[in-house]
């Protein structure tokens, strides 16, 4: 949720990470996608991304994206499809 600040949103990313260690799913392929980047100055969206995506970084080796998303106002979601699609082309193009 990007209309948080860091230390709450990565308060938030460490309950995720537990949960996923929990479940066993830290080795699975992680695609975080932060919504509400409407909220956030324009100038400080792709900070916002890096610090994030760096602290997840100290935590989980199969990140793979870290995305912004307006879905109120519909931006990047488009981003998110392509994320998706060149993942799942890399993977079957590994795996035949």
């Amino acid at each position: 949720d990007g209309s948080k600040n860091l230390d709450n949103l990565f308060i938030e990313v460490n309950t995720s990470i537990d949960i996923l260690r929990d479940v066993g799913a830290l080795g699975k392929p992680i695609f975080v996608i932060i919504n509400k980047i409407d909220l956030i100055n324009n100038s400080n969206v792709e900070e916002y991304v890096k610090s994030i995506e760096s602290h997840i970084k100290k935590y989980i080796d199969s990140l793979v994206d870290v995305i912004p998303l307006s879905a109120l106002k519909k931006l990047n979601i488009d981003m998110v499809k392509d994320s998706l699609c060149r993942y799942v082309q890399r993977t079957n193009t590994f795996s035949s």
